[in-house]
């Protein structure tokens, strides 16, 4: 009975929760040797880095087979977490976890052998047995991870792109095992359902179907991404930008990356009658910039190199800023970020100007079909900047340019 009182207090069950009160109850049962208690009171204790007396109660109900236990002793020692790091014990602790038929330990111990970590070799099928188990007794993560693995082909013995009949019968084996775990409420499993409907996996494609499924989660959590690009771009469904800007307004507020950079476009060209906002669209274009999205590092780079032709303190700071953020475009592969650097060296726009160094950047642009860049090469070429004058050179740049989009 005290082991239900704490964990009302603890999670907040037709009570206000209370740590200090589920402590004391956890304790007060513990102490007479309950293995719940002593599992809840371990846990607790130990996510609130208590990690001495934390790991007491915990190998005390652990000695019990304590499932909870023991799948918390293992990811202590797999983290390093109030002990030495140790691997060794992190999977022995895991391993008597599934002798006691534990799902946790068995889902665990399958993203191991599917990742290759925690000292195991990679081994498909090995990950395939732990998260069946866990799987079939109703584990929502370890069905999804599982579907997962089907539709990669990792489970089906036969390569996807030799066998059509075996690769069709493991995606309807994967969309099974989503729509099980979509059942139980997992956001990802939700929209892996609605990607399956998309783009026809194990089912006939359903964009429609898609975009509920894709709605539901979106409600929980997420993908609110996947309805923005859907609307945005009218995939299966009537196309509707301005719909589009609220469903990126929510993802962005969860800091999805994409999400974030379709919104700072919103701002940045005023679309779709929204109001044009160059600060809205910096903050944005920053946060995707910082997130990874190379795009938005190469859009962010250029709002600063905007703010650097104004006069003031803050002029060599967003001088700087441009350069960095055009330079980590240029190395996270964005062409544009190539040709905008080229741009800042032939003005000398916060670096001395180069005409050499901005030759080259509008070369490795043009390589990659920039037809800007192979536009402003062919001036090069005409008037003999960096290189050596040649007009037939130029002619031939010109004229690719124009193929390649370019209007000159």
């Amino acid at each position: 009975a005290q082991f239900i009182v704490g964990f009302h207090f603890e999670q907040g069950i037709l009570v206000e929760k209370n740590m200090t009160l589920a402590k004391k109850y956890y304790e007060a049962s513990a102490s007479q040797g309950s293995a719940d208690s002593q599992a809840a009171l371990g846990i607790v204790l130990s996510d609130e880095q208590q990690f001495e007396a934390g790991m007491k109660w915990l190998y005390d109900a652990a000695q019990q087979k304590n499932t909870r236990a023991l799948v918390k002793l293992g990811t202590l020692f797999e983290h390093g977490q109030g002990v030495d790091k140790n691997e060794q014990e992190a999977l022995r602790y895991y391993k008597l976890a599934c002798g006691q038929h534990d799902a946790g330990a068995h889902y665990v111990l399958g993203l191991h052998y599917r990742l290759g970590s925690l000292g195991l070799e990679q081994n498909w099928l090995e990950a395939g047995r732990h998260l069946n188990r866990a799987a079939r007794s109703g584990f929502a993560p370890a069905q999804r991870l599982l579907g997962l693995m089907y539709l990669q082909g990792l489970l089906s013995g036969q390569r996807h792109d030799e066998n059509e009949q075996v690769r069709r019968k493991a995606e309807k084996t994967a969309l099974l095992w989503f729509r099980r775990s979509a059942a139980q409420g997992d956001v990802r499993a939700l929209g892996l359902v609605g990607a399956c409907y998309q783009y026809g996996h194990g089912v006939g494609a359903n964009y429609e179907v898609a975009l509920e499924y894709y709605r539901k989660a979106a409600r929980m959590v997420s993908p609110f991404q996947a309805v923005a690009f859907m609307l945005s771009n009218g995939k299966g469904v009537p196309r509707d930008r301005k719909a589009a800007f609220d469903w990126y307004k929510k993802a962005a507020a969860r800091n999805h990356k994409t999400a974030l950079y379709s919104l700072g476009l919103y701002y940045a060209k005023g679309l779709e009658g929204i109001s044009k906002d160059l600060y809205q669209a910096r903050i944005c274009f920053e946060k995707a910039a910082r997130l990874g999205v190379a795009a938005a590092m190469t859009s962010y780079a250029t709002l600063c190199r905007i703010a650097s032709l104004q006069p003031g303190p803050q002029q060599q700071e967003q001088r700087e800023a441009t350069l960095y953020w055009y330079k980590k475009a240029v190395a996270a592969g964005d062409i544009t970020a190539l040709r905008e650097l080229g741009l800042l060296y032939e003005a000398g726009l916060g670096v001395a100007r180069d005409y050499r160094t901005a030759f080259d950047y509008f070369e490795q642009a043009a390589r990659h079909q920039d037809a800007q860049s192979t536009l402003l090469l062919g001036h090069y070429y005409q008037q003999g900047l960096a290189v050596e004058k040649d007009l037939q050179k130029a002619l031939q740049l010109y004229l690719d340019a124009e193929q390649q989009g370019a209007h000159m």
